[in-house]
């Protein structure tokens, strides 16, 4: 990963394609900003599966996806009635928070085959079809060529190569425009009056957002976990540039790290999204604090920070088997997503060092664990505001500065001893996210 921070990146882009280039292509730039962040940051593999991203899928998953498309098409029901128009990731990324919104609002989603499947899962059936737009085939074609374009006028910088991607790119904002334009009347017509996303950077949900400023209608996006690292160090490619109308994050820490943004008034503090007061009140006591600690351990892209990681966690193992055996406590690893089948080679590290791999619900992790450890992930806020004690783990390495979460205590693995004898919290309930705050015009 190239080591800029976002003023950096934003640099090269104008030096690129022109410090006009979001005004002048305001539908393509938008649409292909992801494919030039990446680009920038982690070369082709990540881009690979950008594109992947403009196409259907292939095979049984393909096919599969279909099936979900119709059955929801042909189940569909409309009210008639103004709604609220959300991505299928805010009932599967928040599901707590989507069963509120289910009851307070008449809410539908955008469905196409590539999500059908999502939007299956949120168990909406108000939908609206975006496929013939979004994966129109002059749309898929138009993003195919560019996207191959850009990737060699990136490669490499030639007068040849920077004209043959801008003449393509004033063919594909032209495509862009019709059947964004399209879409934005269908909108319309079915009354919606706000789209809620919970990703402003991805394909399906930027084009939502297009068509949706181009009909008028309010954008809001929530963003999908706390942040890590300052604007002055990182490049905050998850959430920057803001395309939505406005974008909520979980804390006012998260702003504090975004200070400097050319945009920040579309920047707002929402809150924690993921569980309502009443449902952590009943999780409580389901789940009360025992003598655990676990430690968080989160997806890696880059083999350098593996690196980094790599003689903390030995020493973190070697320290909490102590922990186990001395004060009794039991030791949990939780890995994020391809985690502990693709990056880590450590089970029998594990097992030597009396430490389980969690097989729990994330409440549930939480919500037992006294203590929480990890390097950058966001589930150290979460434990934090749910009063927990936690603490991220020094490598003593530039990615400590690059992605630390601010009011997260740093801490060698040898401290984790104190850190036994301090008392708890509560759960900060004030933190929560307010659904009606946000979802309001």
């Amino acid at each position: 990963m190239a080591d800029l921070n976002y003023f950096q990146r934003k640099e090269i882009i104008d030096g690129l394609f022109g410090g006009d280039f979001y005004a002048a292509y305001p539908l393509s730039s938008k649409i292909l900003n992801r494919h030039i962040r990446c680009k920038i940051h982690y070369g082709d593999s990540e881009t690979r599966a950008i594109l992947a991203s403009y196409k259907y899928d292939e095979g049984l998953s393909d096919f599969a996806k279909t099936m979900a498309y119709y059955l929801l098409f042909l189940t569909s029901k409309k009210s008639g009635k103004e709604k609220i128009l959300a991505s299928p990731m805010v009932f599967i990324r928040f599901k707590n928070l989507g069963e509120q919104l289910k009851k307070k609002y008449d809410i539908c989603v955008p469905i196409n085959k590539k999500i059908s499947v999502q939007a299956l899962k949120s168990g909406i059936r108000n939908a609206i079809s975006t496929d013939e737009f979004a994966y129109a085939s002059q749309v898929r074609k138009g993003l195919s060529e560019t996207s191959a374009l850009l990737d060699k006028y990136m490669g490499k910088n030639s007068p040849e190569n920077k004209t043959a991607f801008f003449q393509q790119l004033d063919v594909l904002e032209k495509v862009l425009n019709e059947r964004i334009n399209r879409l934005a009347e269908i909108l319309k017509k079915e009354k919606v009056r706000l789209y809620v996303c919970v990703f402003d950077q991805v394909y399906d949900d930027i084009f939502n957002i297009l068509a949706c400023q181009k009909a008028g209608i309010k954008t809001k996006c929530m963003a999908h976990a706390f942040l890590a690292g300052s604007i002055e160090y990182e490049p905050k490619t998850n959430c920057l540039p803001v395309f939505a109308d406005k974008l909520y994050l979980w804390s006012q820490e998260d702003y504090d790290l975004l200070s400097g943004y050319e945009n920040m008034e579309k920047i707002e503090v929402g809150g924690y999204p993921k569980f309502s007061k009443g449902f952590l009140e009943e999780k409580i006591k389901e789940y009360p604090e025992k003598k655990i600690i676990t430690f968080f351990s989160g997806y890696r892209y880059s083999n350098d920070w593996m690196g980094a990681e790599a003689p903390v966690r030995v020493k973190l193992f070697s320290v909490l088997k102590g922990i186990a055996e001395e004060k009794g406590y039991k030791i949990y690893i939780r890995y994020q997503g391809k985690d502990e089948e693709e990056l880590r080679s450590e089970k029998e590290l594990l097992r030597d060092s009396h430490i389980k791999i969690s097989r729990n619900s994330f409440i549930k992790d939480i919500l037992q664990s006294e203590i929480a450890l990890g390097f950058d992930t966001s589930c150290l806020y979460e434990a934090k505001i749910l009063g927990k004690k936690s603490y991220t783990l020094y490598t003593h390495t530039k990615y400590d500065q690059i992605f630390f979460m601010k009011n997260i205590e740093y801490i060698d693995p040898e401290g984790i001893h104190k850190k036994l004898e301090d008392e708890s919290g509560k759960p900060q309930y004030s933190l929560l996210f307010d659904p009606e705050n946000i979802l309001t015009i």
